[in-house]
């Protein structure tokens, strides 16, 4: 087992990435969504990110002033493999949250965004 792979299973043992993970499943997303639906800080939501790019999960994607983060479709096959395991779990708090994701029901400081919440 190569320490790649033990390095993105460390990262995955936190609740609040695997959330996220499971939301980027859905679409690329902002962090002031994932700050809405997740109802954490940007500072939080951030370094979450940060952890999850050290290990090449996830890559963004700038777009004027706002960065978009989606899950890296260029994955290693352990952590394919780990992103397939991922996407067929499910709990009552993923589903409020892609529920949340799929309705626009949250707040969002991006302009143009139409709020629902």
């Amino acid at each position: 087992m190569d320490c790649l792979f033990i390095q993105v299973m460390k990262v995955l043992g936190e609740c609040k990435r695997l959330r996220i993970i499971k939301l980027l499943q859905e679409r690329k997303c902002c962090v002031c969504e994932l700050v809405g639906i997740l109802g954490l800080s940007y500072a939080t939501i951030s370094g979450h990110l940060k952890k999850m790019k050290t290990v090449d999960l996830i890559i963004e994607e700038k777009s004027s002033y706002w960065t978009y983060y989606e899950l890296n479709p260029e994955l290693t096959l352990q952590s394919k493999a780990l992103m397939k395991i991922i996407s067929e779990m499910e709990c009552d708090t993923c589903r409020r949250d892609r529920e949340k994701l799929i309705t626009g029901n949250y707040v969002c400081d991006r302009p143009g965004r139409k709020e629902k919440a």
